[in-house]
């Protein structure tokens, strides 16, 4: 059986390798948040699914807030 570290003459990137699993890990996740709101998350989160917000304003604003580090972090959807 082949290295499994070699593909063809190039190295595997390893590092990549590891952020495709997270992303599809991340997509999992994201597909189990339950939580939907109007009002912008102030809470300290008490386990990891709540650390996962999605936010829509009504007025056509949507975002996916992050618990990181302490503080809510958003980032838009479109």
């Amino acid at each position: 059986m082949a290295d499994p570290k070699l593909k063809g003459d190039k190295e595997v990137n390893f590092d990549e390798l590891e952020l495709n699993r997270g992303t599809d890990n991340l997509i999992n996740i994201l597909s189990k948040v339950k939580v939907h709101t109007t009002s912008v998350p102030t809470n300290v989160p008490t386990n990891f699914l709540d650390q996962f917000v999605f936010y829509d304003d009504e007025a056509g604003v949507e975002r996916l807030y992050l618990y990181i580090n302490n503080t809510w972090r958003y980032v838009a959807l479109t």
